[in-house]
């Protein structure tokens, strides 16, 4: 049973954790393990940006705001 509902936590034994792991972690256009990089912009962000190390593509780009 595949869990659509916004909000709710993936089952880590589920094919669609995997999935979900797979894709934040792995490069799409070549598979390989993604590299990330994290830097504080200001007191109160954080930027991540990963990158592929094998092919090159620049993956996302997100600000976490620190509480």
């Amino acid at each position: 049973m595949r869990n659509d509902t916004p909000g709710q936590a993936l089952n880590p034994q589920s094919k669609d954790y995997e999935q979900f792991i797979q894709i934040q972690n792995n490069c799409t256009l070549c598979g390989s393990s993604l590299t990330f990089d994290y830097e504080s912009k200001t007191p109160f962000q954080i930027v991540e940006k990963c990158a592929c190390p094998h092919c090159g593509l620049k993956g996302r780009e997100k600000i976490h705001p620190v509480n």
